[in-house]
């Protein structure tokens, strides 16, 4: 890990924070959509890694240690919930008084499951870099911390936004969709190392090309499913969140370029062999799976909640600093033996 990582994230959490007292409640749940983004992407990376390693794949190698070393990012997202905490007003079940959706043990269990995966994270990266024993123990308790915190933001961050509806398939969307996020992550990682060095990194860049045309694949069959199960579950309760996201404008734009973002796009484009291999082309589908994703939470949060035009791309930019200087900027991608 580089030396002005750690301290870039402490001062990006510390500039959110003024930034947010600064605005007040004009900034409505902004941050929410910020820490979605990049909590799921750190998150991603490591579950990639951990699944790399349970599966025994080689095509990692080159880049495993650059994705390894991000995980000190995580301890991040705690103290970012943190702040946002003092927004739950905008939530509607905050006066119901259920026993699950009580702000206290809202705001201790969420805390308590972005702190336990970024302990998970810490000792599997540790263990795997010194190459001990129990690597691949630690990296099953990594992915189910993983799977946990990212079923906990869909039900409890944006689920609940609709409260009383549920839709017990959203939890899999979003472990699913960070999973993705890792890999784009990866292959941007490597499309900068390919650049660089193309005929060390390339055979690597293919692997992550391939794998972003995959989940593309997962990613509309997922999609399939929640409308599936309405359909022969005979739910019709379930379409009312569907219809209110899809019946006006411009939520059902952003609804259409979500699509193309996540599955049209890269699945036409990284069919081809020639785009697998080809740094720009890799990176710029990345990009627009990243930019869907952050579309998408838009899509799930405009109805029910306000969302600043301009602090977004602030706080954006301030939550992603320490992790695009981690991830893209500090060079520690060696070149294969």
């Amino acid at each position: 890990m580089n030396k002005w990582t750690t301290p870039l994230a402490a001062i990006s959490v510390l500039l959110v924070l003024a930034l947010e007292l600064a605005a007040g409640r004009s900034t409505g749940i902004t941050l929410l959509v910020a820490m979605m983004f990049w909590a799921s992407l750190c998150q991603g990376l490591i579950a990639l890694a951990a699944a790399a390693e349970l599966s025994g794949a080689r095509w990692i190698r080159p880049i495993r240690d650059r994705v390894l070393l991000t995980y000190p990012l995580l301890l991040m997202f705690p103290a970012l919930f943190l702040i946002f905490s003092a927004r739950l007003d905008f939530y509607p079940w905050l006066d119901h008084g259920t026993a699950w959706l009580e702000p206290a043990f809202f705001v201790i269990r969420n805390t308590a499951s972005l702190v336990l995966v970024a302990v998970a994270a810490h000792f599997f990266v540790r263990r795997t870099l010194a190459g001990a024993p129990g690597a691949r123990a630690l990296a099953v308790l990594y992915l189910l911390a993983f799977v946990v915190c990212q079923s906990l933001m869909a039900f409890d961050w944006v689920m609940s936004f609709e409260y009383p509806w549920i839709n017990t398939l959203f939890g899999p969307y979003f472990f699913i969709e960070a999973f993705y996020l890792g890999i784009c992550a990866t292959a941007l990682m490597l499309a900068r190392a390919t650049w660089r060095d193309r005929a060390a990194f390339q055979p690597t860049l293919k692997d992550a090309a391939s794998l972003l045309f995959g989940f593309s694949l997962l990613w509309a069959g997922q999609l399939f499913a929640q409308y599936l199960t309405i359909w022969y579950g005979n739910i019709p309760e379930e379409v009312g969140y569907v219809y209110k996201r899809l019946a006006v404008s411009p939520l059902w734009e952003i609804a259409v370029f979500t699509l193309f973002a996540f599955f049209f796009i890269p699945f036409g484009v990284m069919v081809s062999k020639a785009a697998k291999l080809s740094p720009p082309v890799v990176g710029a589908v990345a990009v627009l799976v990243c930019l869907g994703y952050v579309l998408e939470r838009l899509l799930f949060l405009l109805p029910d909640g306000p969302v600043h035009p301009v602090v977004l791309p602030l706080e954006l930019a301030l939550v992603g600093l320490p992790v695009v200087w981690a991830t893209l900027v500090v060079r520690q991608v060696k070149t294969p033996a």
